[in-house]
């Protein structure tokens, strides 16, 4: 038998012991990985019984809430012995109805919430008894500021009603409408009765709309927003006619102005009630048309115009063009009001808002600028959006998810981009630059608004990279030389300004 049969040859000595080292540290990494397991395990079984003992103890103060405020019930009405129930929903609008602000205020308190609270847990079934009270009109101010702000006794029975959700809620809820006493209340009633049926729109409205009509005409006996500045000025000069000390005819004009800023913010809320959650397409027309969007010296409530706009739709841009000229007269702002340019860039295909744009984008001085503004139109996320740092190296990665195929919406926006850039086109018909930009973003367009497209497959060709190219050079450029011209210009003022000096 050979004597170096079954020996490892010395060669591979090396290599087997760096095996054995791998294999010992593979198990090593095992056991400390099923230790890590098992103190992560460890801790987690430890955040669980924290948490379930947190919730015993949070559940074993909730009853013995509800025990306390129970036992109070039935210390303070220790005379109804006759009762069987006192859970019982009519019971406890008997209650309520026995309450009234003559009462001792911890005992009226303590009883309306036991009440509200029992009526809650009785849900649907406090409906009959709760209508009885509704009808009545029956209400009392309350003082719950445990845990929440002051309200009445009207204001948590809607609130009640509002947290069952259900049509019969809902239908006893509506009867609330003409106690709605301001303009919070009148949005969360319409939001609640609008979420369960579209048939409650009509009464909402009509109520909204007395309100607005009636926080209208105190505006016209206590003034608006130009009176409140007037009284500013007022109250500083006073302030500085008494060394800022507080004087009583400060604090008379103090409380005029805070009326008017609690009276505008009525109006304000109240027409949001009606237009973004009533819809109401008749009032907003009507706003827009009387020009409730004006304010002094130029100014335009342009939030206004933003909320009109979730109604009037496409509707809304001949008060915006209307709106940008009114500030144009009064010389406020060159450049329109970025809310209003919002809505014509949504709404590029519309005449009016292409002539906006159109002459948002002649003012720009800059030949880059205005190169930059069509660019902007591509609603390719990887298309250059500026003239100066032009990169393609977005083309060459493709999105791992595949194809994204344009969506309806998208396609139609890229439809009325391309009716915007025939007008711009005639604009510009002198401009070489814009002629090249215009072209290229319109390759891109057309691509986008065809049936079928694919956001990420449109790519650039050579062509069209070296029309970006040759833009950029060119626009650059031009942009140097526009430079030096307006230096040149800045130092023969400064010039013949020395010389009238001397």
């Amino acid at each position: 038998m050979n004597e170096n049969q079954g020996k490892v040859p010395s060669n591979n000595k090396p290599f087997l012991a760096g095996v054995i080292i791998l294999i010992a540290a593979f198990c090593t990494a095992g056991a400390w990985i099923k230790q890590a397991q098992k103190q992560v395990q460890a801790g987690q079984d430890q955040l669980t019984r924290l948490q379930q003992e947190e919730a015993a103890q949070l559940n074993s103060q909730l009853n013995e809430a509800n025990a306390h405020y129970l036992a109070e019930a039935n210390r303070v009405n220790a005379a109804n012995a006759d009762v069987h129930d006192p859970l019982d929903p009519k019971y406890l609008v008997q209650q309520l109805r026995n309450i009234s602000n003559s009462t001792e205020e911890y005992e009226r308190n303590s009883t309306a919430f036991y009440c509200l609270e029992g009526l809650l847990m009785n849900g649907t079934n406090s409906l009959p008894a709760l209508k009885d009270i509704i009808i009545e009109e029956h209400n009392f101010d309350l003082n719950l500021n445990r845990l929440y702000p002051n309200r009445s006794l009207r204001q948590e029975i809607m609130t009640l009603l509002m947290s069952m959700k259900t049509r019969d809620a809902a239908d006893l809820l509506s009867r609330l409408i003409p106690a709605v006493q301001n303009a919070k209340e009148m949005r969360d009633l319409s939001r609640e009765l609008m979420s369960i049926s579209d048939g409650y729109r009509p009464y909402c409205i009509s109520a909204a709309r007395e309100m607005h009509a009636k926080a209208l005409e105190k505006r016209n006996e206590i003034g608006d927003w130009n009176k409140q500045q007037e009284l500013d000025r007022q109250m500083e000069e006073i302030l500085r006619q008494n060394d800022n000390k507080v004087t009583d005819e400060f604090k008379s004009l103090a409380k005029i102005k805070e009326n008017i800023q609690n009276n505008e913010r009525e109006i304000d809320s109240l027409r949001s009630t009606l237009i973004e959650i009533l819809k109401d397409d008749e009032f907003t027309h009507s706003l827009m048309d009387q020009k409730a969007w004006r304010r002094n010296e130029g100014n335009v409530d342009t939030s206004l115009f933003t909320i009109s706009e979730s109604v009037l739709h496409d509707a809304v841009m001949p008060y915006c063009y209307e709106a940008i000229q009114y500030q144009e007269e009064n010389h406020k702002n060159k450049k329109a009001a970025p809310a209003l340019m919002d809505l014509a860039q949504k709404y590029i295909g519309q005449p009016q808002a292409t002539e906006i744009i159109l002459k948002t984008i002649k003012e720009k001085t800059s030949s880059a600028d205005r190169c930059n503004s069509i660019l902007n139109l591509s609603l390719d996320k990887r298309f250059p959006k500026n003239i100066n740092r032009i990169n393609f190296d977005a083309y060459k990665i493709m999105p791992a998810a595949g194809t994204e195929l344009v969506d309806v919406e998208t396609a139609r926006m890229a439809n009325e981009r391309l009716i915007f850039l025939d007008a711009a086109a005639a604009q510009f018909a002198d401009d070489e630059n814009m002629q090249r930009v215009i072209a290229v973003v319109r390759s891109n367009l057309q691509y986008i608004a065809s049936e079928g497209a694919d956001m990420n497959a449109w790519t650039p060709d050579e062509s069209i990279k070296n029309e970006l190219n040759k833009i950029s050079e060119n626009v650059i450029d031009k942009g140097i030389d526009e430079h030096l011209e307006e230096l040149q210009k800045q130092i023969e003022k400064e010039i013949e300004r020395t010389q009238k000096q001397k």
